[in-house]
Formats: structure tokens, C-alpha cells, sequence
């Protein structure tokens, strides 16, 4: 690793971190704009040996890097790492080993969790405090409990899950950073290919499932309670949404609350998994008392844990728990399995609510109840067994919304009268949204866009059958509409009001529409095409209200 000598602001390489006589110091910063390269540093300690002065002194030094030398000599150390200027960044290898060796860095240094001491400073270089006399506060904005801030617990004693919750209001300048940033805190190691987008945070998922058994890591997305359940209708057969469909996450931001892994949580958990002996369980408890397990095959994840099938649902009960309540994972067969000895499943479950007539809601997650040697589902008690099924860990690429560039085939459609640019695609992606196209037929487009655990918007439009006339070949009347969900609903079916939706409407006199209420609010605006007929329109969209606009 290369170092700079507080003393001269000159760089070192040491080919082992502890071979550093007393120890290093670590600057943890927020990068600008113009932060100095290690070759940058270089230069000036070249010319300066030349003219016999101190670098450290040298005005062409960043002040950043001066102020941070004088601080860490004054606190006895002779040496310190900066991320900006300590990484030669023209070496993909160096690049690749700094990365994979960051968090160990940081542990035996003298950033937030992983060393032992750390002192927070002012943009002026005032001391403000130290980690464990900030640990309350520090809890309340990062979510990182206290007492893994002050070394009294490790963050391996906390499960996966609420380690990734931790993590999901990171946010990261490339988005690979999102997944490599996270390596040390689940001690495993892969690879860096920037370039590769959000499958470096599925490949760090596969790389965590092959080290820990923790099923918390599937303990993402939206939860079902209890209460909601009993007004529902659960469709087993009915693919689920494709958001849902997925073992594996698409980022952080997904795990939005923390469960507990109970086998991890041991005596301290109120009914322990695997059960003491002196407990009150039922008799065969899953069908006998084992462990879950889960391996990646080419057919999918294969995990044995223990299954309940009802006449409306099959969930997987991963053993988590969320606030002393059970969680189930729901699981829909997948039409898609060849292998009929080897039942395989998407995650995720299709269920309608009677007072919304035919819209269609999507749920991850069950909750089972507090007791989890009696579970419950819909009020009523279900019994569970331990079985090996193979679940789907990705949506393919073709309906993945994964995909960097999604796949969209409105623009190429010569009967669409309808334009999105890509520049608009690109803006959503880049802020955690996910836009897929879900119907494109000549009378008809659909774009879904969803994401960040809140939102769903469906984005339809397409020309009126109605007012076509008797020839076929003659145009509708073009209409364009925005249907703004929660996050967990859905909804296959586009229906137009002609009287308001009809863009020669008087409620699109200004080409420009608000649809949604003040909290999820989206704007679409229709602008002629430059490029085509005038009959043609590209559209925008922007999102407003006091939740959508504050992420846009």
C-alpha cells in the first residue's frame, strides 16, 4: 500500500500494511471535484527533493492533504492513507487489490465501523468529537447501532440483512462502489469490473450465500401483515410481478428494514431455532429438526427449508423475524422449470383485494405470526415442512430490471406515435429506477417504471379503436394517460376515458397533464416531434408531491 509520511507529504510503498512503524491514520473524506492523484503527489515531492524543500509546504499541495499530515503527526503518527491520492488508479490490479483490501486497512489503522478509534473534524480541521462520544447520534443518522460503534459488538454478530439495511441509504458515485464498498462488512472478496453495473451487487450476494447460511439475505420487499391479509385473495397460480420475481436483490436500497437470522441469535432469541430441549414445541417441529441450507446450481438456487402449502399460497419460512413477528418468503411455481422432480419458483405472490375490483397487487413477504413453533397465515394455523426447491435468482435479461439499458422497443415501433428519449431512460436508471416496457402493439404502448421501495408508475398511450371509423386503416384519436401505485400494487390492463384522456381533450389543451395526489405526483408532457411527422409526440415526465419530488 502507498503511504504518505506525515512529517513530508511524500509517498511509500509498503508491501504489507503492518510493516508501518507505529501505526498509520486514515483520512475518510467527501470527494470534490478536483482532489490530487497519487501522481499528482508525486510531482511535487520530485520537485521539491530537487530544490531541497518540504512538499508538505509546497503551496501546489491541496490543503486537504497538508492539514491532514500536520494532524495525524500531531497525534504521534508518522503515517497516513488517503484514498484520492494513495491508489495509483492507472493500474487496474493496484485498483482491484485496494478494494478487496480496504476494509482490513481501515480495521488495523489507528472510517466508520471498521477502526478502533476515529475522530470527526470540521471543514476547518477542528476536532468536533470521537466516534464513541458521538455514538448515540451517529446511530440515529447512519442506523449502524451504538454499540458496534464503540466496539462492543461486531458487526458479524448482527445478521445479513441488517447489515444491508446499514448499507441501503448509501450512496455510492459508481454504482459497482455499491456492492464493493460492502465487501469487508461481510468478510468475502470479489473481483472489481467497473463497467459491469448492478451485477456486482448480485455477485456479491453469491459470494455472501456460499460463506454464511443467513436466509435474512432474501428478507427484502414488501411485507404482507397479518391484518391486510384477511381482506386479500392470493393467486399461487398467477405470475407475480417481475419486480418481485427474483431471489436476489438489485441493490441496498431494497432492504429497507432489518430482520434478525434466528439460528445466528442462538439462547437470545425468545423461541430459539434450533429449539432447546427444555422448550414446549410441537411434536416434529417442520418434521424434524434441521438447518437451512442453500447452494447456487445452474438451474436456480437450490435451498431446503421448511415449506407450508395452503390452497391460496407456498411460503418459505426462512426463519427471520422483524420486530418479534415471522416472515415467510411467498413462492409461485415457475411455468418456465423443465425438470418435474426438481420443482422450481419465482419469489413473490399475486393477490387482489375485493373493494379494488380487478387491480392486481404483488407481496414478497408474509408475516407468520409471533409464535414460530405455531405459524399462522390469514388468522389460521399452518403447518410446515422441510423440503428442497429451486428458486429463479435473477430475472433473465430480457425482462430484467437488472439491465443497465433497458429494453424498450417503443422508439423502434413505426406504428408508435409515441417517443422516449434516452436521455429521460438514463435519468431514471441513474436515480435507482427501474423502466421496463410491458405492452407495445400498434394501438397500444406501456411503459412501467418503479423503484426506491415507494412507486410504481404505469405510463400508457396509444390511438383510440373506438373512434376509428369503419376503415380499419384509419388512425384513432391518440390518447395518453399515467396510472401512480405504491410501490407493491400492480395492475395488466389499460383502460383509456375517451373524454379525458383523448389528447385533443380540453384536459390536454396545454399538452401537459398532472396525474397522481401530492405526495406521488407525476407530470406528463407531450412535445411535438422534430424528427417525424407532426403527429408524433416525444414524451417527458417528471415527478413531483412531497415524497416523488424530493428523489428526482
Amino acid at each position: 500500500m502507498w503511504l504518505l509520511s506525515t512529517d513530508r507529504a511524500e509517498l511509500h510503498y509498503f508491501a504489507r500494511n503492518f510493516d508501518t512503524v507505529g501505526g498509520y491514520a486514515i483520512l475518510s473524506h467527501t470527494w470534490t471535484g478536483d482532489e490530487q492523484t497519487l501522481q499528482d503527489v508525486r510531482a511535487i515531492g520530485e520537485r521539491c527533493r530537487a530544490s531541497g524543500t518540504n512538499p508538505r509546504d509546497d503551496p501546489a499541495l491541496s490543503p486537504k492533504i497538508r492539514n491532514c499530515c500536520i494532524l495525524a503527526e500531531k497525534h504521534g503518527y508518522c503515517w497516513v492513507w488517503i484514498d484520492s491520492c494513495c491508489i495509483d488508479k492507472t493500474s487496474s490490479s493496484e485498483l482491484s487489490e485496494v478494494i478487496n483490501s480496504m476494509f482490513r486497512w481501515y480495521k488495523e489503522a489507528e472510517e466508520l465501523i471498521a477502526p478502533d478509534f476515529l475522530i470527526f473534524l470540521s471543514d476547518d480541521w477542528h476536532e468536533v468529537g470521537n466516534r464513541a462520544d458521538l455514538a448515540e447520534l451517529l446511530e440515529e443518522i447512519t442506523r449502524v447501532p451504538s454499540r458496534v460503534l464503540t466496539g462492543q459488538y461486531q458487526p458479524a454478530q448482527y445478521s445479513v440483512c441488517t447489515r444491508m439495511f446499514w448499507a441501503s441509504r448509501r450512496k455510492t458515485t459508481r454504482v459497482e462502489d455499491e456492492a464493493y464498498c460492502l465487501m469487508g462488512l461481510f468478510g468475502v472478496s470479489i473481483p472489481t469490473n467497473y463497467g459491469e453495473g448492478n451485477e456486482a451487487f448480485i455477485r456479491l450476494q453469491y459470494e455472501i450465500m456460499q460463506r454464511n447460511p443467513d436466509l435474512s439475505l432474501f428478507a427484502f420487499g414488501y411485507c404482507i401483515q397479518q391484518d391486510l391479509a384477511l381482506t386479500l385473495s392470493f393467486h399461487a397460480k398467477r405470475h407475480p410481478s417481475l419486480l418481485l420475481s427474483s431471489l436476489l436483490a438489485a441493490s441496498p436500497q431494497e432492504f429497507y428494514r432489518s430482520c434478525a437470522y434466528i439460528p445466528d441469535l442462538k439462547q437470545n432469541a425468545k423461541q430459539p431455532y434450533p429449539p432447546r430441549c427444555s422448550d414446549s414445541i410441537p411434536t416434529e417441529l417442520f418434521g424434524g429438526v434441521k438447518l437451512p441450507q442453500a447452494a447456487v446450481t445452474s438451474y436456480g438456487i437450490e435451498l431446503l427449508v421448511p415449506i407450508c402449502e395452503t390452497d391460496e399460497a407456498t411460503i418459505a419460512v426462512i426463519l427471520c423475524q422483524h420486530k418479534g413477528q415471522n416472515i415467510g418468503l411467498f413462492l409461485t411455481r415457475d411455468a418456465g422449470g423443465e425438470d418435474p422432480t426438481r420443482p422450481r419458483y419465482v419469489t413473490g405472490c399475486s393477490c387482489t383485494k375485493p373493494d379494488t375490483g380487478s387491480a392486481q397487487f404483488s407481496a414478497r413477504l408474509a408475516n407468520l405470526g409471533d409464535d414460530l413453533y405455531n405459524l399462522t397465515f390469514k388468522g389460521k394455523p399452518v403447518k410446515a415442512s422441510w423440503q428442497t426447491v429451486y428458486i429463479v435468482p435473477t430475472i433473465s435479461d430480457l425482462y430484467s430490471s437488472y439491465s443497465n439499458t433497458p429494453k424498450l422497443t417503443i422508439n423502434c415501433n413505426p406504428a408508435s406515435r409515441f417517443r422516449i428519449p434516452r436521455w429521460l431512460i438514463a435519468q431514471f436508471t441513474t436515480q435507482k429506477f427501474k423502466v421496463k416496457q410491458i405492452t407495445d402493439r400498434d394501438t397500444l404502448q406501456a411503459l412501467e417504471i418503479y423503484g426506491n421501495g415507494v412507486v410504481r408508475i404505469k405510463v400508457s398511450f396509444g390511438s383510440c379503436i373506438q373512434h376509428r371509423g369503419h376503415d380499419t386503416n384509419e388512425t384513432g384519436k391518440l390518447w395518453a394517460k399515467v396510472d401512480v401505485l405504491l410501490y407493491y400494487a400492480d395492475m395488466d390492463t389499460f383502460i383509456h376515458n375517451c373524454s379525458e384522456d383523448h389528447i385533443d381533450s380540453e384536459s390536454w389543451a396545454t399538452r401537459s397533464k398532472f396525474f397522481g395526489d401530492p405526495d406521488r405526483g407525476v407530470r406528463l408532457s407531450l412535445m411535438p416531434s422534430t424528427r417525424m411527422s407532426e403527429s408524433c409526440f416525444v414524451i417527458h415526465l417528471e415527478l413531483l408531491g412531497n415524497v416523488l419530488g424530493k428523489m428526482f
